[in-house]
């Protein structure tokens, strides 16, 4: 007999720890590279999002890309 269920296997992923010691200078200069003030004009609406499960600092990251977009 045939089971309905799919093999169930046990797995384990292990997250490389990367340390970043300036944060928002770091996101700062990533961001820098897209160019977004030839994109985004002056009095354009801009949504931001993000999922927070599991990402260490996520207000000091959001708030970076924030202020780098209002600027």
């Amino acid at each position: 007999m045939t089971s309905a269920y799919p093999k169930v296997f046990r797995v384990r992923q292990k997250f490389v720890d990367l340390q970043i010691d300036d944060l928002p200078g770091t996101i700062e200069r990533e961001l820098s590279r897209l160019t977004l003030d030839r994109k985004i004009r002056p009095g354009q609406t801009v949504a931001i999002t993000a999922g927070s499960r599991g990402i260490h600092q996520i207000a000091t990251i959001i708030k970076t890309i924030v202020d780098h977009v209002r600027a």
